[in-house]
């Protein structure tokens, strides 16, 4: 429970599984079709894990012209 409250309030990371590369991969994937036509059109990625009571994913996209 101590760990827990750590990690949700940003005391300590989250270390465990699934690791922030895979769930790179896994939002490229998604958007892959809707927001760009291939992933290597990606140009820059800021990412972080953060511990929550509910798993969700959270994408903002930014258009660069």
């Amino acid at each position: 429970k101590v760990r827990k409250l750590q990690m949700l309030n940003g005391i300590i990371y989250h270390l465990k599984r699934p690791d922030l590369t895979n769930l790179q991969k896994f939002a490229e994937d998604c958007l892959t079709g809707i927001v760009f036509e291939d992933d290597s059109q990606v140009i820059e990625i800021i990412s972080r894990k953060i511990y929550g009571v509910a798993p969700k994913t959270v994408i903002q996209v930014f258009l660069v012209s």
